[in-house]
């Protein structure tokens, strides 16, 4: 009885690696995601798309070329020599196609309908105003009494343009009065996009203490996208700012950069009441108190 249930295991054994044998020796296809490396990019340049990650391809070969491909590397490699600042086309063969020489996998199709072009941006570097991030109300009060001085300086940048073109400052981390020592206050700055890389990731600055009064600076221009066809109004804003009176007597309507967000204009379009918010970069150690209008008109033009 025994040796008649050992035979039918064999059996069994046997028949599921003579099944095995034929599938891993049969011809297969199947489509397979290979990702793109690019190689040679002019260093001034860098990729823009930030989808870019693979190309579907249909293969064919043995089932057992595609077990050995699962535990491999494949990818596409791109020379990006000769590509240029902006639209570049994606020229890519087969030829293009690395994994190990062993698989041996034939290509019937490679789908390109997904990515016909790359996108290029330039490396630029960039000085960017400081905007400093209290941890409290409490802590902006202190650092308003006790002067930040030469609170104007900027950072240097570096990452892609159309980035750093919409980067209005560098945010500060949380800062406190504990972080003083000896009159000077020294922060670490925050990285607003894993693309743009901080030349000087700290910043240090001389505390000392300051008369406070409030100030009101008017006419200041509202930027916004011209390219979007509207009309805002009114164009122009004020503001009642609170600093050290030595700092406030400095300033005019240029050292405030009032703007409109576009996301913002693109949804006011959108909705009945056309108004949005004004955004404002004010100089590291002020504190803006309130503007006037609270909020703009869009219109569309004809």
């Amino acid at each position: 009885m025994h040796s008649n249930l050992f035979l039918k295991i064999l059996v069994v054994v046997i028949a599921a690696l003579l099944w095995l044998q034929q599938a891993l020796l049969k011809d297969h296809t199947a489509e397979i995601h290979v990702p793109l490396s690019f190689l040679n990019l002019p260093d001034e340049l860098v990729l823009k798309d930030d989808n870019i990650r693979n190309l579907p391809v249909l293969m064919e070969g043995r089932g057992l070329d595609f077990i050995l491909l699962k535990f491999s590397s494949i990818t596409f490699i791109i020379d990006a020599a000769d590509y240029k600042y902006g639209r570049n086309k994606l020229l890519i063969s087969e030829n293009d196609l690395n994994f190990p020489e062993r698989i041996k996998l034939g290509v019937k199709k490679i789908d390109q309908d997904l990515i016909r072009y790359i996108n290029c941006d330039r490396l630029v570097e960039s000085s960017k105003p400081i905007e400093l991030i209290y941890a409290s109300a409490a802590e902006e009060e202190y650092f308003i009494r006790n002067k930040i001085n030469d609170a104007q300086q900027k950072v240097s940048i570096k990452g892609p343009k159309s980035i750093v073109d919409d980067l209005g400052a560098i945010k500060t981390k949380k800062i406190t009065q504990k972080m003083v020592k000896d009159g000077l206050l020294t922060i670490e700055l925050v990285v607003p996009d894993n693309r743009i890389q901080l030349l000087q990731p700290t910043i240090t600055f001389d505390v000392t203490s300051t008369r406070l009064v409030n100030q009101i600076i008017s006419l200041i221009p509202i930027e916004y996208p011209l390219n979007l066809n509207i009309t805002i109004i009114p164009q122009k804003v004020s503001v009642m700012l609170r600093g050290p009176e030595d700092l406030l007597n400095k300033l005019t309507s240029d050292s405030i950069r009032a703007y409109i967000n576009p996301n913002d204009i693109k949804k006011a379009l959108n909705t009945r009441n056309k108004f949005v918010e004004v955004n404002f970069v004010i100089p590291s150690g002020i504190k803006l108190l309130e503007h006037t209008p609270q909020n703009i008109q869009i219109l569309e033009n004809d």
